[in-house]
């Protein structure tokens, strides 16, 4: 945890990233499962392919926000790099 009560994006990416990790985790154990005993994820397809398909969601939006957080940070300090660069700017 930082010192600043109100600097929370180290810790929220922190926690973002290892939800993601722990299910891509859960999904190769789940891909695991299903090689070792075929039988079992016959009998319980239908659970296992939601289980996968909520699994897949929070991996998908983990790569999805942190990139489109880091597009926009990017783009952020592009932008105010470039306000430095005229001779009328303030600073």
């Amino acid at each position: 945890m930082s010192d600043d009560p109100l600097d929370y994006t180290k810790d929220r990416w922190k926690n973002r990233r290892f939800m993601a990790y722990m299910s891509l985790f859960s999904i190769i154990l789940c891909l695991f499962g299903a090689i070792l005993f075929p039988e079992l994820f016959l009998k319980s397809k239908e659970i296992i392919q939601t289980v996968l398909t909520g699994l897949f969601g929070v991996v998908l939006a983990y790569f999805g926000l942190a990139s489109t957080d880091h597009i926009m940070m990017d783009r952020n300090r592009r932008r105010f790099r470039r306000s430095d660069d005229f001779p009328g700017a303030m600073g």
